[in-house]
């Protein structure tokens, strides 16, 4: 392509569009820059809280199924050699009953037949809706180390998922709010910090319309004569609180020079420039001043 000649080259015909960052503001586009941050960072915030609590609540969820199945099969033993139907079915609707996530226990004989089986109504409706949430965990039934039979406990994971999305809705609405939060007085105090440059703006339109009678007054005002103790009182600058010392021109400061501009070199040493000085905005002050 660089050996082709300039009018066999695509070339662009009209306005080249804008990017959307270059028509905002100054201060809307450091908002928005902060706005992407806290966004970037509060989602990998999120990811990362998912995966930990989804990880520790499913380990605690296992423990306690376990421990729920070892329970029954301890109970059931002498119940199952009673042959005890009704006490089984009452005591497995009442663990049912008492622990979220059951889906359905049942009792099987030593050759793995069902026997019993309780059904936990509440989550019924659940379990159609989400069979492949359901883990099952099948405990063997011993008494006097012989097994007579086994239980059977489903156990559903979305009271874990739902308790994983409550906690995770919370933490969105509050990095929503804190966001929100911090936008707004990311914005108050970006005006605050912007107004000077609007201001100084203004008064670059009005030297460039040729008006060089404006008052530019930015920092602290310092006096020469009380920060250096000068009584020189024929010194030009002595009283002068409209205009700077080192702005102004034949001053007698001893180990400076006079003539200004060449003063400024100087003066920006003194400890009377360096008392005023101040911020970057302020600097920019002194030299729209110096440029008049």
């Amino acid at each position: 392509m660089n050996n082709l000649p300039l009018l066999l080259k695509p070339q662009f015909r009209g306005n080249r569009p804008i990017p959307f960052f270059s028509k905002l503001l100054f201060h809307n586009k450091i908002l928005f820059i902060i706005f992407l941050l806290l966004t970037f960072f509060g989602l990998i915030g999120a990811i990362t809280l998912h995966f930990i609590l989804k990880y520790h609540l499913s380990k605690e969820s296992q423990s306690r199924f376990l421990t729920i199945s070892q329970s029954l099969s301890h109970r059931l033993g002498p119940m199952i050699l009673a042959k005890d139907e009704k006490g089984i079915s009452y005591l497995l609707t009442e663990v049912s009953k008492f622990n979220q996530g059951i889906v359905y226990l049942m009792v099987t004989d030593s050759r793995g037949k069902p026997w019993i089986k309780i059904i936990n109504k509440i989550t019924e409706h659940d379990t159609k809706a989400d069979t492949h949430e359901i883990a099952e965990v099948v405990m063997p039934i011993t008494y006097n180390n012989q097994t007579i039979g086994a239980i059977k406990s489903g156990f559903s994971g979305l009271p874990l998922q739902a308790s994983l999305n409550q906690v995770m809705t919370i933490y969105l609405s509050i990095l929503s709010a804190m966001i929100i939060i911090s936008l707004l007085i990311a914005r108050s105090f970006l005006r605050y910090t912007t107004k000077p440059i609007l201001t100084l703006t203004r008064i670059a339109d009005e030297i460039s319309l040729g008006n060089l009678d404006i008052d530019i007054v930015f920092g602290q005002h310092v006096n020469c004569w009380k920060i250096k103790q000068c009584g020189r009182k024929d010194c030009v600058a002595y009283t002068n609180t409209t205009i700077q010392c080192w702005f102004v021109d034949g001053t007698p400061c001893k180990g400076y020079e006079p003539k200004f501009p060449q003063k400024l070199e100087g003066c920006r040493k003194c400890e009377v420039y360096k008392t005023h000085k101040g911020d970057e905005i302020v600097q920019l002050a002194d030299s729209f001043q110096h440029m008049i």
